[in-house]
């Protein structure tokens, strides 16, 4: 045996078409990173898009199809020769003189084929290590890593290959036997790549919104490395590598979260992706820098339930938690309920942003929810975050520890009665007013020299109120209500946490509940209801674990080698 494994070594290792396929295959990896690059660079001059996460998500995507079909056809293309060449050259007459078993030839044929599919797989793999360099997104390790796991999962499809075609050369001859272990395999991973499209199309229109929604609660600053580690968090989980986050459960006006969710999962491909060996590719591969493949992940809901316990241990936190105790009813069925104030990234990322007094109002809003390139909008967000804290935020803490709690002389005692009376109190509370607005004309330009920045500051309150029947101050009111309503917000939480405990007694829970819509609806920061219908658990996870995909094509190929043993020994006997 040892004698014919040598043989069958020689007689692939002297073709040099071998070499030659291998390489093509290679040139042909770099050829399509490097038609990506250009188009992507056509696309966007800039180069922002070339640079972004979805370039390298695109091209590795694009990589795990035609890395599992290009797997197949290197394996049928070199399996061929093993399974056919030495009959061709009449050696299988010889060796029927030789001590060989039928087995042992089998075998021998087996272990030559494995290192072989080894070196070709590794000859096609250098050209997607090449690839990589095309795309900038992918750090010089995520490189290296990627190309590993790339090896890998190739090696392993070209694995099921061989074992396909242990069994099908038993009853074809050469010249089919590519179409039955290359062609065939091929194109029903191509069906399956059109028949998950839908299903791909709806995550990727659902993900950016989980994103968007994505319900962070607000925490006392501890440090500024804290803070760096919440602002990666909030402006997008997934870049730390967080696959499982809280988000607001409203979807659509007709729809909310967890339906949507469900309704991804009704796709053709959810009830057969178990058969499509990409998928087991592509689990493989997305080991290295998830986030890449996240799109093809299925997406999940969970119920959110929050307890006594987590409202300590956020307390402890420095979260902006609170519960309101009806303490009405007996104290067996007394009723809790549990409320947080946390960002809203989409409005988080137009806070910082500068504007022109002519701008179009309609455009730049426009222009933060036409926002594709996940990069920039990370880094809207994260910018955003940083000036609401540094900048507002900060100076708003100072305040209310000078002021200790009581705005426009009202005197912070918190009950259902008092609730309106506070809030208003610090809206009309003139330090108040004069950070909001010193911070709005910090964030608005005006090109006529009336209305300089010291102009401005010398307006009141009432004067500022007026100015919304003046188109010219459009942009500019409409900043300051945002940063008015976000400064509310957070100052009358600060209250709650700070004069009472973060605990109301004796209050109308339903009551908040019904005015958050109102209070909600134009602010960088929300009170939300910590309850399973407003809040969910959003988590995507891979359809199939990695290191389950490993196990299934090993089990697979050895399965499939084992049948075509026996078939192969019988029909030879």
């Amino acid at each position: 045996m040892k004698a014919f494994f040598k043989l069958q070594l020689k007689l692939f290792y002297r073709q040099i078409s071998y070499y030659i396929s291998a390489s093509v295959i290679s040139i042909i990896n770099i050829v399509i990173a490097f038609s990506m690059y250009i188009s992507l660079k056509v696309a966007d001059q800039s180069g922002k898009f070339a640079q972004s996460t979805e370039a390298s998500s695109m091209y590795r995507s694009f990589m795990v199809v035609f890395g599992t079909i290009s797997a197949f056809m290197t394996s049928a293309f070199a399996m061929q020769s093993l399974f056919y060449k030495y009959k061709e050259e009449g050696l299988f007459y010889v060796m029927q003189s030789k001590p060989i078993t039928k087995k042992e030839i089998f075998t021998a044929t087996i272990l030559a084929g494995i290192i072989i599919l080894a070196s070709q797989i590794g000859i096609n793999s250098i050209g997607y290590f090449i690839g990589t360099f095309f795309i900038p997104a992918l750090s010089l390790k995520h490189k290296f890593l990627s190309w590993l796991v790339f090896f890998g999962a190739s090696f392993l499809i070209s694995l099921v290959s061989m074992g396909i075609g242990a069994i099908g050369h038993n009853f074809v001859q050469s010249k089919s036997y590519q179409f039955v272990a290359g062609w065939i395999p091929g194109l029903f991973v191509l069906i399956s790549f059109f028949i998950s499209i839908p299903g791909r199309t709806k995550a990727n229109l659902v993900q950016p919104i989980a994103l968007a929604k994505n319900t962070y609660i607000v925490k006392q600053k501890k440090s500024d490395e804290e803070d760096l580690k919440n602002i990666k968090f909030i402006a997008n989980p997934l870049n730390v590598n967080k696959f499982s986050f809280l988000v607001d459960n409203t979807f659509t006006q007709k729809e909310d979260f967890r339906t949507a969710i469900k309704n991804t999962r009704k796709s053709l491909y959810h009830k057969i992706y178990w058969m499509d060996l990409s998928a087991y590719f592509g689990a493989i591969s997305f080991t290295v820098n998830r986030g890449d493949g996240n799109t093809n992940e299925f997406m999940y809901s969970r119920d959110y339930e929050y307890n006594e316990e987590k409202f300590q241990s956020d307390l402890k936190e420095g979260k902006y938690v609170f519960k309101i105790v009806d303490d009405t009813l007996n104290s067996t069925e007394q009723k809790v309920n549990y409320f947080a104030m946390v960002y809203s990234p989409v409005i988080i990322s137009n806070i910082s942003k500068k504007v022109k007094s002519e701008d179009s109002t309609i455009e730049q809003w426009a222009d933060v929810f036409k926002e594709t390139n996940k990069n920039a909008i990370t880094e809207k967000r994260e910018k955003g975050f940083l000036d609401l804290r540094n900048n507002l935020l900060q100076q708003l803490d100072n305040l209310y520890e000078t002021k200790n709690g009581v705005f426009d002389n009202t005197i912070p005692v918190l009950s259902l009665g008092t609730f309106p009376l506070l809030y208003q109190a610090i809206g009309n509370d003139v330090d108040v007013f004069e950070i909001i607005k010193n911070y709005t004309i910090d964030r608005v330009e005006f090109l006529q020299e009336e209305y300089s920045k010291e102009n401005l500051k010398k307006l009141t309150q009432k004067e500022i109120n007026n100015l919304k029947e003046n188109p010219i101050f459009t942009n500019f009111v409409l900043k300051y209500n945002l940063i008015k309503q976000t400064s509310m917000t957070y100052l009358f939480l600060k209250l709650i946490k700070d004069k009472s405990s973060s605990v109301l007694h004796n209050f109308n829970a339903d009551a908040l509940k019904s005015q958050l819509k109102t209070l909600n609806s134009f602010t960088g920061l929300k009170i939300v209801s910590l309850d399973p219908n407003t809040i969910l658990e959003y988590s995507t996870e891979p359809a199939i674990k990695w290191h389950i995909a490993i196990v299934v094509l090993i089990l697979l190929s050895t399965f499939l080698s084992i049948i075509g043993e026996i078939i192969y020994v019988k029909k030879n006997n």
